[in-house]
């Protein structure tokens, strides 16, 4: 194929997924009006709306057939302006993935006629999209301070000369089950954003026997899952499962289904669970049971320190503690919570407990605070970032108790590797799933 055709089928494959996208927002406004017109005759009502519900899922099927195969191009331009402007690692990442949620979102605004010929390089599509992806980068770098806190080798160190060596620390105690009240808790959750959860996490066999039976709708983790996969393998295979489950079912129903009608709805739960993981997982570190096993391996602080802040609390503080992730070492749930109460911190979407944990404390490669954690940090707690000083001059304790918060943090620093959460997801297809030895038991 020339490469004229090959620019000519990005744009036709993009005004189909326009054209459907306008049809769909058009049918979902005609349905109030539906209603409207017919509504003395309800049997007429069920028929017309039955009718343009039918259209809107073909439509949105059809949809989403076309931005799947808009997608790779949509992230290799992302790849290639966050290259040209530094941007690099988790932030590259988020912007390709801000990139295709957002042009998804606006593809309805597309016209190859409307937006104009090509300019000699790449599709009509392809330099819109630049340039949507442009103003995102912008967006970035305006958001972004300019300057960083420097950290200097005695930061480094972590006062080296009072550090004692360090030994592995025992695990906290976990309970056998969840205590009814969480599980009470949890039933209030949408039942696929708990079940993910559950298995992605490995919480799953911390849940009662005669809450498994009433949860039975989702699939359950085996034994080799939860003792020998990660939690961004769990998570891979509970999209895969899910996504078997009811290709199933549709296929029972119609024959013709394809592999690519698989592949799209793996692609759409995939992506619910992306949002997922990333909005709505801190949701569950406030139960005291969920919180005990994800932390399970990270030493909890001593009981003076944590005392010591029970008086002095304050949003500058703990500043400092979700920047140097020192909140992992709190002994339990309730206490942390309640500190973050008390400075009326607000957990967004975009701003929360998940996305600071999954942050690094420092720039990569740089010997500077990770600038973008702080600026979620100061974010969170309501702290005004042009008053930030040095995170680890603002940890306020005695003498006596700082001597211990060290030592406490350099445990939790070493200890980090055993955090087995997942929030930077990645789609079945990027994870080998099938790691088990062929003769294993326990295999699925």
């Amino acid at each position: 194929m020339s490469a004229m055709n090959e620019k000519s089928e990005i744009d036709r494959v993009a005004d189909r997924a326009a054209l459907l996208a306008r049809k769909i927002r058009s049918l979902r406004a005609g349905i109030a009006e539906i209603a409207r017109q017919c509504d003395h005759d309800h049997a007429q009502v069920d028929r017309h709306l039955d009718d343009a519900f039918d259209k809107i899922a073909t439509s949105q099927s059809e949809l989403e057939d076309h931005l799947v195969r808009l997608q790779p191009i949509i992230v290799q331009k992302a790849q290639a302006v966050a290259r040209g402007k530094r941007i690099a690692g988790q932030d590259a990442d988020h912007l390709a993935g801000n990139a295709v949620t957002h042009i998804g979102t606006k593809i309805d605004r597309f016209s190859s006629e409307k937006q104009g010929i090509q300019h000699g390089v790449g599709s009509v599509f392809e330099a819109w999209i630049s340039t949507v992806i442009e103003r995102l980068a912008f967006d970035y770098y305006r958001r972004r301070p300019r300057t960083g806190v420097q950290v200097t080798e005695q930061h480094l160190e972590w006062n080296a000369r009072r550090c004692k060596p360090l030994t592995e620390a025992a695990e906290r105690r976990v309970p056998r089950t969840f205590r009814n009240d969480e599980e009470r808790a949890l039933d209030q959750m949408p039942a696929e954003r708990r079940h993910l959860f559950l298995y992605m996490t490995g919480l799953w066999q911390l849940v009662s026997d005669e809450q498994r039976r009433l949860w039975s709708e989702f699939p359950a983790p085996s034994a080799w899952e939860l003792n020998e996969l990660n939690a961004r393998q769990r998570a891979s295979r509970f999209a895969l499962a899910l996504a078997e489950k009811e290709f199933t079912l549709l296929v029972q129903q119609q024959p013709e289904l394809t592999d690519a009608d698989f592949d799209a709805i793996l692609n759409k739960i995939e992506q619910r669970s992306a949002h997922n993981l990333r909005r709505h997982l801190w949701v569950i570190f406030k139960l005291d049971t969920a919180w005990t096993y994800l932390f399970r391996r990270i030493p909890t602080l001593s009981g003076t320190v944590l005392d010591e802040l029970d008086k002095s609390i304050n949003a500058r503080s703990l500043v400092a503690w979700l920047v140097l992730d020192l909140w992992f070492g709190c002994d339990h749930a309730q206490r942390w919570f309640g500190w973050l109460a008390r400075v009326h911190a607000v957990h967004a979407l975009d701003c929360n407990l998940g996305i600071l944990m999954n942050l690094p404390i420092m720039e990569e490669g740089q010997s500077h605070w990770n600038q973008r954690k702080v600026d979620l940090a100061c974010r969170f707690v309501g702290y005004d970032s042009r008053d930030l000083d040095d995170p680890m001059a603002m940890l306020q304790l005695s003498n006596e108790n700082e001597d211990a918060l060290f030592d406490g943090a350099r445990q939790i620093l070493q200890n980090k590797r055993h955090l087995d959460v997942c929030l930077a997801y990645r789609t079945v297809r990027q994870i080998p799933l099938q790691m088990e030895h062929p003769d294993s038991e326990n295999a699925p």
